[in-house]
């Protein structure tokens, strides 16, 4: 009977393990579609982006429900509990992070044109920062390896630094007339989108330290 109900507890923690997994690949998959919509002038690409986020929100809110279910039916404690209430945390933080890429979908249908190479080279390098942040922080989430939640916590710095060039080169070509006004505010917003999201892995990799090691994240983090 003991090892049936720990069975049973075990395929709940594997459910909700699922959702996680399901999510963050939603928020890389909208991550991916947005960039293609911005680079590319895709609307098609931004639409299911924007169509997609409905799925997402879904997926949250099962692991909402799924957290206080398995807590209120298991009382769990120690490092079960810390799993579970991590595993809140971090479907809220995938799903803002999804929210970003929505968003810049959602501005890259009102940009006036597209927009210019260099831009989009930058973009495209801060957007595989964040993309890279995603992808290693949920490969640390899924193995407990705290080096590796570190190994992003720390990469914040250069998004930062990356965001902070990008901003100062839009901000220039508003100033200077190149390009339509509207399109550079556009993509000031997208910048702070794509640094966001690497924002929201960050937080994920400090939920990671919490899981497994118990320990909170109490020194400041790094900046550029």
């Amino acid at each position: 009977m003991v090892d049936h109900t720990l069975k049973v507890f075990e395929n709940d923690l594997e459910g909700l393990d699922q959702r996680i997994a399901d999510l963050g690949r939603c928020a890389v998959d909208e991550l991916d579609g947005a960039l293609k919509a911005l680079v590319h002038s895709d609307c098609a690409a931004a639409r299911a982006v924007i169509e997609s986020d409905a799925h997402a929100d879904a997926l949250t809110r099962q692991i909402q429900h799924e957290v206080l279910r398995i807590t209120a039916r298991w009382q769990p404690v120690a490092s079960d509990l810390r799993k579970i209430l991590a595993s809140e945390r971090i479907g809220a933080n995938l799903e803002r992070a999804a929210d970003h890429a929505k968003n810049i979908a959602k501005r890259s249908l009102a940009l006036d044109e597209p927009i210019s190479e260099q831009q989009a080279v930058m973009l495209e390098r801060l957007a595989a920062i964040a993309r890279r942040q995603l992808k290693q922080v949920l490969e640390a989430w899924a193995t407990k390896d705290v080096k590796l939640a570190q190994v992003v916590w720390l990469s914040d710095t250069e998004a930062d630094g990356l965001h902070d060039d990008l901003f100062h080169h839009i901000l220039a070509d508003i100033r200077e007339g190149r390009g339509p006004t509207i399109n550079g505010v556009h993509l000031l917003f997208i910048a702070k989108s794509l640094e966001r999201i690497g924002d929201h892995a960050t937080n994920i990799a400090e939920e990671v330290r919490f899981m497994v090691a118990g320990i909170t994240v109490s020194e400041p983090r790094p900046h550029a």
